[in-house]
């Protein structure tokens, strides 16, 4: 039902920004080890006109490229973000705490498991994942006498999904830049100034590396488009 997915959906929502944070400490850690930035979320733009800024006090800004997801929400394949979320929640548990208890608002990491509470609910790494997997596969749409059930794709309107999409695409560009740390390749640096707002990408001084490779990064079914048509200047 309506109810059941929506509380499905606010539970989720404290529960994956604390997991996003987490994995933002997981690229730091990356950051330190290697040199390379694999956490390219960005809550605003304010971030990315700091850096141009910088990089142009200091004469070294070389070229920008912008890039936006023509459509996203409703083209993600359902068993791709399951198999994202195997991934994440397996990194994102793999710490010190083994439980997450959910309150109305927001969530903690514990390592007690809590049954006997009403104001909040404890989860596991499986349970996370069950209600992730009920969440998008049980979203149903009305058109007229009919009712349709989603296949392809998370809705926009749910509390959780701009969440869902945002660690989805992480777990892509982590996969990819881990990959490439593991090879050796000594360029995966040239990505370390881009930053990603939900579906709009922008790389610095990138020497079009990302343009090169995006399509290593992200599956076929979700089409990148170059913005600005030229590496000076952008929107």
């Amino acid at each position: 039902s309506t109810a059941v997915t929506k509380n499905i959906s606010q539970k989720l929502c404290p529960t994956l920004k604390l997991i996003q944070e987490r994995m933002k400490q997981y690229s730091n850690s990356i950051y330190k080890l290697h040199n390379v930035n694999s956490y390219w979320i960005i809550n605003d733009n304010t971030k990315i006109i700091k850096q141009i800024e910088l990089l142009n006090s200091k004469n070294l800004i070389k070229n920008i490229a912008t890039y936006d997801f023509t459509i996203l929400y409703t083209t993600l394949e359902h068993k791709d973000i399951l198999n994202n979320f195997d991934f994440l929640l397996s990194k994102s548990f793999n710490f010190s705490h083994k439980y997450i208890h959910v309150y109305s608002k927001n969530a903690f990491w514990s390592n007690n498991e809590v049954t006997d509470s009403i104001k909040r609910i404890c989860l596991n790494k499986t349970k996370v994942f069950n209600l992730i997997k009920w969440l998008i596969n049980n979203t149903y749409f009305t058109f007229g006498d009919y009712v349709f059930k989603q296949i392809i794709g998370i809705p926009m309107g749910t509390d959780a999904a701009p969440l869902l999409c945002n660690l989805h695409l992480y777990t892509y560009e982590l996969k990819f830049l881990e990959k490439e740390i593991r090879k050796n390749n000594n360029e995966v640096y040239k990505l370390n100034l881009t930053f990603r707002y939900m579906d709009d990408i922008t790389s610095l001084n990138d020497d079009n590396f990302f343009n090169n490779h995006y399509r290593l990064i992200y599956p076929n079914s979700l089409s990148l488009e170059r913005i600005n048509p030229s590496s000076s200047e952008a929107n």
